[in-house]
C-alpha cells in the first residue's frame, strides 16, 4: 500500500455566466498494488477555501469556515519489521540494479523538466545557452506557434534569433513556466523516460497580467556522461487563458467566428525557419493549435487534449483517438529523430495486461487441463518476452515472439495432485513493455471440493 496527501488548487468558472472562483482543498488518498498495477483504494478530498476570483480569499472566501483538520500521515507504526535476510545472486543483484536505475530515471526526468522551466522563465540571450545545454546534441524542441528545431545547435540558434545573444540588464515583464503534475514513464533499463506535465503560466508586466495553461509532452535520455538531457520537447498551448487579472478566466469572450483561421506567423518562422513546421504536420495532431493547421481553437472553446500514455490501470486509450505516444514529431513525421535510432529504449506507454484463463476443452480428464495466457500491450506494440506459469507443482515457460500475437496456451501436468491449486502467470517484460502478472486457481478431483476454477 501507499499513501499521498497534498493540496488541490482549483480554477473554476462558468464563461456563460461570467463567474470564476478559486478552490483550495486538502486530499489524502490511499493506493494498493494489484498484479503489479497501482490503483486507488480510497480518495478523500475536503474543501478548505472557496473564494470568488474578483474578491480573493483575503477575507475568508464564500464558504463556511472549514471544519477539516488536515493531519500528517501517521508512519509511527510502519517500518518496524526488519527485512528478511536473503542470499544475493548475480541475477538478483542485476535486477536490483535495474530497478534502482529506473528510480533514478524518474528523479532525473523530473529534475531536467524543472530545470527547463526555470531557464525559460528568465529567457534572454544569456539564458538561451543554459536552456540549450540541457538538451542532447540530437534533441528536438518545439518553438511555440512555429515548429520543431532538430539538434541542440539549432535549438540554441532559434532561441538567440528570438531573444538576442546578451543578457537583459532589467526586466519589465516575466512569464513563469511552472510544470506541475508530471506523469513519468521510465524505460526498462532506466536510461530514457517520457514525461507529460501541465504548463501553469502566470505572467505579468507593468500594464497587465494573465494566467494560462498548456501541456508538455517530453522525452529525456541519460547521456554517456551520466547526465539527464532533454531529447524531445513539445508544448500544446493554450488550453485556457485570460485577458487580464481584472476579468480572470471567466471573462474571456468567444473568439469572433469571422476572424482568420490563424494569426500571422511569428517573425521567427521567417527569420529562422524550423526543421518541421507545425502547419506541415499532416493528420490531426496540430489541428486547432496556434501555428498549426486549420482554425485555431481559443478559450473558452475547448481544445482537444492529447495523451502520450495509456490509462495506468485499464491500459485503454482515449476513445476519440487523442493518443500520440513518445516523441511527438517522431511518431509519424520524423521517425529518424526517435531515441531508438540512437540506442535508447522507448519507454513504456502504460501497463502490460496479463490474463490467465481456462482454454476451451477443459472439463474432460482425457483432454487434460489447459491454461491460456494473454499479454496485451498498447497499440502498435509488439509482445516479445518470457511467459511463465508457476504453482506448487507447476513450472512452465514459453518465449513469446511477434508471431504468437501475445498469447500462449499451457497444458498442465496430468499428474497434479487433487485439491486446490493457485497458479501465477507472469510476463517478464521487454525493452518496450513492463512486466505483468495474473493468478488463476483450480480444484482438481481427489481433494477438498471438486471443481475447476472460474
Amino acid at each position: 500500500m501507499a499513501d499521498a496527501r497534498g493540496i488541490e488548487i482549483g480554477l473554476v468558472g462558468d464563461q456563460e455566466k461570467g463567474t470564476a472562483s478559486w478552490r483550495f482543498s486538502f486530499f489524502q488518498n490511499s493506493f494498493v498494488r494489484r498484479n503489479g498495477i497501482w490503483q486507488f483504494l480510497n480518495v478523500t478530498i475536503a474543501p478548505l477555501v472557496v473564494a470568488n476570483y474578483s474578491d480573493g480569499w483575503g477575507h475568508g472566501g464564500v464558504m463556511p469556515a472549514s471544519t477539516v483538520d488536515p493531519v500528517l500521515l501517521d508512519y509511527t507504526t510502519r517500518g518496524t519489521n526488519k527485512p528478511i535476510a536473503q542470499t544475493a545472486t548475480a541475477d538478483s543483484l542485476e535486477e536490483l540494479s535495474r530497478r534502482l536505475s529506473r528510480s533514478y530515471g524518474y528523479e532525473g526526468a523530473e529534475s531536467i523538466s524543472n530545470a527547463y522551466g526555470f531557464y525559460i522563465d528568465f529567457i534572454d540571450g544569456a539564458a538561451c545557452s543554459l536552456m540549450a545545454a540541457i538538451h542532447h546534441p540530437y534533441a528536438n524542441k518545439e518553438s511555440p506557434f512555429a515548429g520543431f528545431y532538430h539538434t541542440r545547435q539549432r535549438v540554441l540558434e532559434a532561441c538567440t534569433q528570438a531573444y538576442g545573444t546578451s543578457a537583459r540588464p532589467t526586466r519589465s515583464a516575466i512569464s513563469f513556466h511552472w510544470r506541475p503534475q508530471p506523469v513519468i514513464h521510465v524505460s526498462q533499463d532506466g536510461r530514457s523516460a517520457s514525461l507529460r506535465a501541465r504548463l501553469l503560466q502566470p505572467a505579468t508586466d507593468k500594464t497587465a497580467g494573465t494566467i494560462r495553461g498548456g501541456m508538455y509532452h517530453d522525452q529525456m535520455v541519460l547521456d554517456e556522461n551520466g547526465s539527464w538531457k532533454l531529447w524531445s520537447l513539445t508544448i500544446d498551448e493554450f488550453y485556457w487563458t485570460m485577458n487580464s487579472w481584472k476579468e480572470g478566466w471567466g471573462g474571456v469572450e468567444v473568439r469572433d467566428k469571422d476572424a482568420p483561421d490563424q494569426p500571422p506567423p511569428r517573425d521567427l518562422v521567417r527569420q529562422y525557419p524550423p526543421d518541421l513546421w507545425l502547419n506541415e504536420m499532416e493528420g490531426e495532431r496540430e489541428v486547432g493549435f496556434m501555428g498549426g493547421r486549420e482554425r485555431y481553437v481559443s478559450w473558452p472553446e475547448i481544445q482537444r487534449m492529447w495523451f502520450g500514455y495509456r490509462n495506468p490501470v485499464s491500459g485503454g486509450v482515449p476513445e476519440n483517438g487523442s493518443y500520440w505516444p513518445g516523441c511527438v514529431p517522431c511518431y509519424q513525421h520524423k521517425p529518424e529523430w526517435g531515441m531508438t535510432k540512437h540506442g535508447w529504449q522507448e519507454p513504456p506507454t502504460g501497463p502490460t495486461l496479463v490474463r490467465a484463463m481456462f482454454a476451451p476443452g477443459n472439463g474432460s480428464s482425457d483432454d487434460g487441463t489447459f491454461i491460456s495466457v494473454s499479454v496485451t500491450p498498447g497499440p502498435g506494440e509488439v509482445v516479445e518476452g518470457v511467459v511463465r506459469l508457476v504453482g506448487e507443482q507447476v513450472e512452465l515457460e514459453y518465449v513469446l515472439t511477434e508471431k504468437d500475437e501475445g498469447r500462449v496456451t499451457f497444458e498442465l501436468p496430468r499428474n497434479l495432485s487433487g485439491g486446490f491449486h493457485l497458479l501465477e502467470a507472469t510476463f517478464s517484460g521487454s525493452n518496450r513493455l513492463k512486466p505483468g502478472r495474473d493468478t488463476i486457481d483450480l480444484t482438481l478431483p481427489g481433494g477438498p471440493g471438486s471443481r475447476l476454477g472460474d
